[in-house]
């Protein structure tokens, strides 16, 4: 069964939000929304009164992996609140949700990479990891057969 209206519109307009601040920590960390009160001294304390421009590659992954959370919390609300009335293919939703979403991250990981070899170490065999996950999500999300289980009138005989 579907959520009420009001538990929809509550969890979108969370999700909405929780969404857009993922995105700007992924398009832009340490830059403030213009529409948000506050939000210019709450990125310089987020990053130690650094600008935007003065963040290091550290700091901007972690920019990036925080907004991945972020927004991938925002997906799988949504994906919950609006995907299919029956479980099983409330499991797929969220498996194609999540694995979309891990093979964008991975990929955006690697562009720090090079910063992460200065400091001696690498995001490579995290990536890879998400990556693999994300296909094997969407593998299984896209290709593995789910029949409709039988609903319980009719399972009953009635």
């Amino acid at each position: 069964m579907s959520p009420p209206l009001y538990v929809k519109a509550v969890g979108s307009v969370s999700s909405i939000m929780l969404g857009t601040l993922g995105l700007r920590h992924i398009a832009a960390p340490g830059r403030p929304i213009p529409l948000l009160p506050n939000d210019a001294a709450f990125q310089r304390h987020l990053w130690a009164g650094l600008e935007a421009s003065e963040l290091s590659p550290g700091q901007m992954a972690c920019g990036h992996l925080l907004g991945f959370a972020m927004l991938g919390l925002a997906v799988s609300k949504l994906t919950t609140l609006f995907s299919g009335k029956e479980g099983t293919y409330l499991r797929r939703n969220l498996l194609l949700a999540f694995g979309a979403l891990d093979i964008v991250m991975s990929t955006s990981l690697l562009q720090f990479e090079k910063g992460f070899q200065v400091a001696g170490a690498s995001v490579k065999y995290f990536s890879l990891m998400q990556f693999v996950e994300g296909a094997v999500f969407l593998y299984d999300g896209l290709f593995r057969p789910r029949p409709p289980k039988p609903s319980t009138k009719a399972a009953k005989g009635q």
